[in-house]
């Protein structure tokens, strides 16, 4: 029926159903809805009003034999909740879904939206057709809502209007919208409708179904379930390798659920295509209170009937392939998680006790199968450097946990002999790249030689594994990849951050090399140690030398070596290389490096100088000064070995050249330090850990030169001038095997008619008189021959009248009540305490003289007698002699 508005029916009429008797209706009554074609084409809120209550009023049957009705779902699959940074289950919202698109792609597409129902998350669009081939005026209704069940899931219900013959038409609209919205990046259009026969919900309805809902889900579902061992990303997990990998689209999730369907082939286990719809597979996943269950559902498959013994239809061949690769690998996914987060405790706290779940061998033998792997080969020594390779695992395990660089890394509870998947024996590593991306370090302790094919030299490896697996990765096994729900690509996080930990490990690794070589050398071994070639130029290629010692000898021999010999050492099997030996060798796992060399002690001032009355100039200057001291992750600074080498004249020196040195020569010694690879230049300055072994060498060179000068002016004897006994003096600071001793002198006081000492006492004659009485006792000494010095100390010429040749160097000093006697012998030190001995027993003798004649001559003067002179009743048989002073305690103090 045609008719227009303004002749046939008034405006209060729109919408309105009219009963009417035309021809042909054989006494039927028959329904016209009356809705102008200017109310379809009009514009403004007016007109869509009148449309969305003409709408209204018509019933479902009405519309079914009026319209042409389809319909077809919509899944958005835009961005995913565990993309999300944090708390990304939590209020799971659709913003970035995919949903904005398809509803301004609905927009675009229609001529106008009609109405929203909020409510039932539900819109309506119109969109406008040209008339048919009867002129009579045709549209399209298009109706978009949101699954009730599914929060991603969408129904678009298409009712097209028009006259006869519009089949081709119609199904040409259809064709354009699911074009118009198959196009958008975010929204997938589904080949068969999933929304009415979604089998799971949010509150996990189907997991204990009643006996009548079984009955029905058995016969058109097939079902399986099964339990997971919890953990934290489990959940993200599946839902990542569900959606990426396994081709499922993701339709609902909260913090504990996810429901997600696909769409597979009846033929095979691949998407389906147009002209196959497939069967629906349904994969649940919730988190209750006590466990986590997976519900898989699948519709049955077509042609497909077993009766099992229950009397229920039992799976078909694509259900139990499903389950079987599914259910194998979820369970094996929450096993995995759970290994991860066991190796993950062992970065907690000390504080806090963690559970222990399994043990870091059972962890990390479950995860190998999960990770890709990287092979690195490390330098190692040559077997005859006995207990080397030993220092260097130890050093790389300190190295790695002192957390220098870059991710924590931490050492695992493993036995070293333990063989996890052929790894063979070693040291077990953890490093946490990031949340996500783990990483496991194994170090082999076993090391193989082999001939490198560049430059044709020998070298001893061992092996450097790195195993890197992100959470993405603990799906499925290296091996036992497949198609339908696994992959083998990798993140490029995950191998950029394993690719920048290596090498930077690489980089740092030969620094350590050379330090655990120096280590090493500290250790006292069973057998002989030999370092070979190939090892020696792989320890210094780090290094740089600089002179910290620069001294002119006028000769060589054994004396010199010996004295060298309490500081370095040369390199077993090496003649121009040597290293300081420490006191007690010290690991960097402890950081104490106060405890080898103690910055704190302050040399003593570099001033001596020959230039005062002497020809030669035998002074050395440290020209190394200290910086600050390093950081604890500089280990290149910290750590530093040090290695020495000498240079005679300058050209390299042996041992054995310095014991053939016969004329003046300049010797320089050089100490190791680490090459800063950002500076080409040498520095002109040492590290501050390299201050006391400098200082060290310093002084063996100083005390070689300061002999050597004490031995040449030896020769002066008894007429050697006042500017040489300064000189001597001087050198005696310097020399080793130097004995000094503090005697505090005791003299008679006929003040106080006692034994004082000979401190300043004001107005004390007898002090000063035994002081005067002591010197000359000791110049006009029969046996020892004294002389005094310009500067009013004594120097012991020896014993005799002839003494051209001082045998020995002996000072004595008077001050402050007390004499120092400092002596240095040339034969060693043997010989220099015999003399210190001799000279405390003559001065002690000459004391004991001076206070017997303080004592007569307070008799002579006063004619009374001291009490020191009156027998004591318990004396015994000695009641008479004078006691002057007792005996003192010759304590030598070697400098």
């Amino acid at each position: 029926v045609r008719a227009e508005a303004s002749s046939h029916f008034g405006s209060t009429n729109l919408g309105k159903t009219w009963s009417a008797s035309p021809f042909n209706t054989q006494g039927r009554s028959t329904t016209i809805v009356f809705i102008p074609v200017e109310v379809v084409r009009s514009t403004g809120q007016a007109g869509r009003t009148i449309l969305a209550a003409s709408w209204d009023t018509l019933t479902t049957q009405q519309k079914m034999k009026l319209f042409r009705f389809d319909e077809f779902d919509c899944v958005c699959v835009g961005k995913m909740p565990y993309a999300q940074d944090t708390e990304f289950l939590n209020a799971f919202q659709g913003v970035g879904t995919g949903e904005e698109d398809l509803l301004e792609a609905l927009a675009s597409w229609a001529t106008r939206r009609v109405k929203a129902d909020n409510a039932r998350d539900a819109w309506h669009y119109l969109r406008e057709l040209s008339p048919g081939p009867d002129e009579l005026p045709a549209y399209c209704l298009v109706s978009i809502e949101r699954s009730r069940v599914a929060s991603r899931l969408f129904t678009v219900s298409v009712e097209i209007f028009e006259g006869s013959n519009s089949a081709p038409r119609r199904l040409a609209v259809l064709a354009s919208l699911r074009e118009t919205l198959g196009k958008l990046k975010d929204v997938r259009v589904l080949h068969k409708q999933m929304s009415p026969y979604l089998m799971g919900s949010r509150q996990h309805d189907m997991a204990e179904p009643d006996d009548r809902s079984d009955q029905f889900l058995s016969s058109q579902y097939r079902h399986e379930s099964w339990d997971l061992v919890y953990d934290q990303e489990l959940l993200p997990l599946l839902m990542r390798r569900r959606a990426e990998l396994g081709g499922f689209w993701l339709l609902e999730s909260s913090e504990s659920f996810a429901l997600f369907a696909r769409l597979l082939s009846r033929d095979t286990l691949d998407d389906v295509e147009w002209d196959d719809p497939g069967d629906m597979v349904q994969y649940q996943i919730s988190i209750l209170s006590d466990k986590v269950v997976v519900d898989l559902h699948m519709e049955s498959e077509s042609g497909v009937f077993r009766q099992g013994n229950d009397g229920v239809l039992s799976g078909g061949t694509q259900f139990s392939t499903i389950v079987s690769n599914l259910k194998k690998r979820d369970q094996e996914c929450g096993l995995v998680l759970r290994a991860r987060t066991s190796l993950l405790n062992a970065f907690a706290d000390g504080t806090e006790k963690v559970p222990l779940v399994e043990s870091h061998y059972a962890s990390v033998n479950r995860l190998l199968a999960y990770a890709a792997r990287v092979h690195e080969p490390l330098r190692a020594f040559h077997s005859r450097f006995v207990g080397a390779n030993d220092v260097l695992l130890d050093e790389l395990r300190s190295f790695l946990q002192r957390q220098s660089f870059g991710p924590r890394v931490v050492a695992l509870s493993i036995d070293r002999t333990e063989n996890i998947q052929e790894s063979g024996a070693g040291l077990w590593f953890l490093v946490e790249y990031n949340k996500d991306t783990i990483g496991i370090l194994h170090v082999s302790s076993s090391a193989s030689a082999a001939v490198s094919e560049v430059d044709g030299c020998s070298n001893t490896t061992t092996a450097l594994t790195i195993f890197t697996l992100s959470i993405s990765d603990l799906y499925s096994r290296r091996e036992d990849f497949v198609g339908d729900d696994d992959s083998d690509q990798g993140t490029v996080e995950e191998y950029m951050c394993m690719t920048e930990f290596s090498e930077h490990l690489v980089r740092e690794y030969e620094a350590l090399y050379s330090w655990a070589a120096y280590r090493a050398l500290l250790v006292e071994q069973p057998r002989p140690v030999s370092i070979h070639l190939d090892d020696l130029m792989e320890i210094m290629s780090p290094l740089e030398f600089t002179s910290v010692a620069d001294v002119l000898v006028e000769s060589g021999g054994d004396k010199l070596v010996q004295m060298l010999s309490t500081t370095i050492q040369h390199l077993p099997g090496e003649n121009f290389y040597f290293f300081y030996k420490m006191s007690t060798p010290q690991s960097s796992e402890s950081g104490d490096f106060d405890s080898l060399f103690s910055l704190d002690e302050t040399p003593v001032n570099d001033d001596f100088d020959e230039s005062e009355g002497s020809d030669h100039n035998d002074a050395t200057r440290l020209v190394a000064a200290t910086r600050h001291i390093p950081k604890d992750d500089d280990f290149r600074n910290l750590w530093a070995p040090l290695f020495v080498i000498f240079l005679l004249d300058g050209e390299r020196a042996s041992m054995e050249d310095l014991l053939k040195v016969r004329k003046s020569s300049k010797l320089t010694a050089l100490l190791s330090f680490f090459r800063d690879p950002s500076n080409i230049s040498t520095p002109d300055r040492l590290p501050a850990t390299h201050r006391l072994p400098a200082y060290h060498i310093r002084n063996v060179l100083n005390a070689y030169v300061a002999e050597q000068t004490l031995e040449r002016l030896r020769r002066h004897g008894r007429f050697i001038r006042s500017e040489d006994l300064r000189l001597a003096r001087k050198c005696l600071r310097r020399a080793q095997d130097v004995f000094t001793t503090n005697v505090v002198l005791l003299f008679y006081s006929s003040s106080t008619d006692s034994i004082v000492t000979a401190e300043p006492a004001g107005s004390d004659n007898d002090i000063e008189t035994g002081m005067e009485l002591l010197e000359q006792e000791l110049l006009q000494s029969g046996g020892l021959k004294f002389m005094r010095s310009s500067d009013a100390s004594f120097i012991v010429l020896g014993q005799g009248d002839d003494v051209d040749l001082l045998p020995h160097w002996c000072f004595l000093d008077f001050g402050n009540g007390s004499v120092e006697i400092e002596i240095y012998h040339p034969t060693g030190p043997d010989e220099a305490r015999e003399l210190l001995s001799s000279v405390h027993g003559l001065l002690m003798q000459k004391l004991h003289r001076v206070n017997q004649l303080l004592i007569l001559r307070r008799l002579h003067n006063n004619r009374f007698a001291t009490v020191l002179m009156i027998e004591n009743d318990d004396a015994g048989a000695e009641s008479c002699r004078v006691v002057a002073i007792s005996a003192q305690t010759l304590r030598l103090v070697p400098r």
